[in-house]
Formats: C-alpha cells, sequence, structure tokens
C-alpha cells in the first residue's frame, strides 16, 4: 500500500514549526515525500534559491543529490551527510511510518570551512552564473562546526520521529474511519433490503428486527473502539509536544537572553496547542469541548510564565457555552497565547498593576466574535499591526487569515483586539 506524506500530517502546522526553528537556529529545512516532492522548505540559502536551484543543469544536481543522500539512509541509520555536486553539505533525516520509509527531513546547505572561492568561480564560469554576484552569495554561506550539527540533528532527528508517529496515528484513524463508514455503508444496505422484503413478508418481521439490532451493536462497538482511538491519538499528541517543550528546556541553559525569550515563546506556543489535546482527551465529545476551561488554564500558565507576581493582572474570561471543534481551537488559542503573552511582556512595564479581557460571543449564523483588551500603555504609535516585523502580531494575522475571519484594533484606554470568524458547524 502508498502512503502519501502530505495525506498523513498536517503541513501548515509543520511549516510553522520549521519556520520557528531555523528562525532560532539559523538552519534550513525541508521536508521531501519520496517522489522527491519538497513540501516543507524553510530559511534557504540565497545560493541554492537565485542561482543552483534556477538553473536547469545545477537544478538537476540538486534533485540528484537528494536522492543519493536519501538512498544512504538505511535501516537503523538516524542521519546522513553529504557534500551536494554543487559544493555545499546536506544532511538527511528518514521520515519512518513503522518500518516504511515515507519521506525525508533535510537540513544544510552549509560549509564545515570557509568556501573554495576556486571552486565556485569555476562553477560561475561553467553555467553562466554573473561571477561578482554567486561570489556574494558564496560568502553568505553559514559555516557550522560539526558540534552545532550534531545538536541540530538530535532535535531534528526527534522531530522526524514525531513525525512518523503522528503520521502512523493518522493511518490508523483514517483506516477505523474507513472501516466505520463501511459497517454504516453495510447498515444500511441491509436496512434498505430488509424493509423491501417486510413489505410483501410481514412474517419475518421479527426476524428482521434482531437482525438490525446485531447491527446496530455492531456499529456501536466500532464508535466505543473509535472513541478509544481517539482517546489515545490525542493523549500521544500532548505527550509528542511535551516531548518537543522538553528537549527546548534542554537546550536552554545554553543559550543567551534573547534566544532565551524565543525559547519561552516557542514553548508558550506548543503547550497552547498541547492544551487542546489535553482537553479533547478529558472530554466525551470529541467534535467540540469547553473553551472557557482551556482559557483559564492557559492564561494561568502564562501569567506563572511572566510575571513574578500574577496577583498584579486581574484577568476577566468569559467564555461560558462557547464550543470549539478543533480546527478551530488550535488557531483560537494560538491567538490567545500571542495576545495575552504581549499584553504580559509590554503593556504592564515597571510593575504596573492592570486589568485583561477576553470575551467571547457566538451569534445566530455561528459567527463567533472574541475581543482581546487590557487597560496598559497601548502599542507603540505609527504601529500597523497589519504589516509589522513582529513575529506575534504576523503570526495573530495569519492565524485570522485562516479561520477565514477579519481582525480590527482600538486604541482607547489601553488596546483592543476585536477578531470575528464564521465557526465551522459542529455535528
Amino acid at each position: 500500500m502508498n502512503f502519501v506524506l502530505s495525506e498523513l500530517v498536517n503541513v501548515d502546522e509543520l511549516q510553522s514549526l520549521c519556520e520557528l526553528f531555523s528562525q532560532l537556529t539559523g538552519f534550513a529545512t525541508a521536508i521531501l515525500d519520496m517522489e522527491a516532492k519538497v513540501l516543507i522548505a524553510t530559511n534557504w540559502q540565497e545560493i541554492c534559491l537565485e542561482f543552483h536551484r534556477n538553473n536547469p543543469e545545477t537544478a538537476e544536481a540538486c534533485r540528484e543529490s537528494d536522492t543519493i543522500l536519501g538512498e544512504l539512509l538505511t535501516p537503523g541509520t538516524k542521519y546522513n551527510l553529504y557534500m551536494c555536486r554543487n559544493g555545499l553539505v546536506d544532511v538527511s533525516v528518514p521520515i519512518m511510518l513503522d518500518t516504511l520509509q515515507i519521506g525525508r527531513l533535510y537540513t544544510g546547505q552549509f560549509l564545515f570551512a570557509p568556501p573554495d572561492v576556486p571552486f565556485f568561480r569555476r562553477q560561475a564560469a561553467r553555467y553562466g552564473f554573473d561571477e561578482t554576484s554567486y561570489l556574494e552569495a558564496v560568502q553568505k554561506v553559514q559555516i557550522v562546526t560539526e558540534e552545532q550539527v550534531g545538536q541540530v540533528m538530535a532535535f531534528l532527528s526527534r522531530l522526524a520521529e514525531m513525525i512518523g508517529r503522528m503520521g502512523l496515528a493518522n493511518q490508523r484513524l483514517r483506516e477505523a474511519n474507513a472501516e466505520l463508514w463501511e459497517n454504516r455503508q453495510e447498515l444500511e444496505r441491509r436496512v434498505d433490503q430488509r424493509t423491501t422484503e417486510l413489505s410483501v413478508k410481514n412474517e419475518q418481521l421479527h426476524w428482521e428486527i434482531d437482525e438490525r439490532k446485531r447491527a446496530e451493536e455492531k456499529i456501536s462497538l466500532s464508535l466505543a473502539e473509535k472513541e478509544i482511538l481517539l482517546k489515545e491519538i490525542h493523549h500521544r499528541v500532548k505527550n509528542n509536544l511535551q516531548i518537543i517543550s522538553t528537549l527546548l528546556d534542554l537546550h536552554s541553559d545554553h543559550i543567551d537572553e534573547r534566544s532565551w525569550d524565543i525559547f519561552r515563546e516557542i514553548q508558550s506556543r506548543i503547550r497552547s496547542i498541547a492544551l487542546v489535546h489535553e482537553k479533547l482527551y478529558q472530554t466525551k465529545d470529541f467534535n467540540a469541548f469547553d473553551f472557557n476551561g482551556y482559557l483559564e488554564s492557559l492564561a494561568d500558565h502564562l501569567l506563572r510564565t511572566y510575571l513574578d507576581d500574577p496577583e498584579k493582572i486581574s484577568l476577566e474570561i468569559d467564555a461560558q457555552g462557547v464550543k470549539l471543534g478543533i480546527d478551530d481551537a488550535v488557531p483560537c488559542g494560538l491567538i490567545i497565547c500571542e495576545l495575552l503573552t504581549n499584553s504580559l511582556k509590554y503593556a504592564f512595564p515597571e510593575g504596573r498593576r492592570g486589568t485583561i479581557v477576553i470575551h467571547f460571543q457566538t451569534g445566530e449564523d455561528q459567527t463567533i466574535i472574541l475581543t482581546f483588551s487590557d487597560d496598559g500603555v497601548g502599542l507603540p504609535n505609527g504601529l500597523n499591526f497589519r504589516n509589522t516585523e513582529t513575529l506575534g502580531l504576523q503570526l495573530v494575522n495569519m492565524l485570522v487569515r485562516q479561520l477565514r475571519g477579519q481582525i480590527a484594533v482600538e486604541q482607547r484606554n489601553g488596546t483592543s483586539f476585536v477578531i470575528s470568524f464564521k465557526g465551522k458547524q459542529l455535528d
């Protein structure tokens, strides 16, 4: 059976995670399926994007190098280093679905020593590159140590394992859903057949009732098995996200203060996603869960993370009766995480006291309105929140677009964000 990596994982979530990893470490990443199709690419070097991948001959050399590096991954191999035909070092990690390789996680486009300028000058002449621009791009290539690569690959190897486990869990869920669908189709076929027969064979009524009961019992058993499987999936996803957060903790002892702030923000984002799966694991309704309790847990975590004295901030949360499915809950949780983090870090300087209000309401047409406000010092003058270099606000705008929603900001007695979107219909 052929498995397609892009059908087994959430490519958008992995893209966001890889972008955060590249921003923190400076290393490029790429995820390719077994057809060598690039699903995810972050922080690629200028020399690859502007030259090697734009020239037919060097682009073919890139693809051949990717294939060779992938073929070097034998069973049990964690990762392999390879000098690509265009002169840069690449590293590959297999993504396994149980014992079957379904893709590869790459990093690379770096060097272990200063570039061999004569080699790249010959490359420029051979492929018709502008020598000055090409050599300038060569000088921008990241130079790293083997120790740095080893640390990065320890993380990426665990990430590849996590992707494989999530893919396996999603595949099993698909198989369970397929079996459930077949059972339902079978039940409907039998009910239609028996109903027709009952019109002419009334004497078979009691036998038909018993047959339907047996079919319903089979469906009930399948549904119970699916609920158990869903609980296990949400539990494992939450645990996998906790493993990533723990790995970040282990690396945090060796980084500077600025990088520590980035680490802490990444951990808060991971925590917001993990909390969704934790709440779904604890609920009986897998379509949706009580968002109010989720917000209280998330806010408590962020207050204890960013404030020495959480009592200085009065937090008001009103999301009673709001039910969100996982497709809306994850981006909403990340939006609240970013806005609350920004308020706690910047809205109340020098230990200032204040109030933060998070309010949800649902309209008759399934429109959900989220209002987030604080009475802090407000956003900087002249800041365009739709076009800013601030990663947190960039992420908020991206998540609002993912929800197909609208966002507005009011600057009066603090800052207020109003976000509206059409909630997905829950079964």
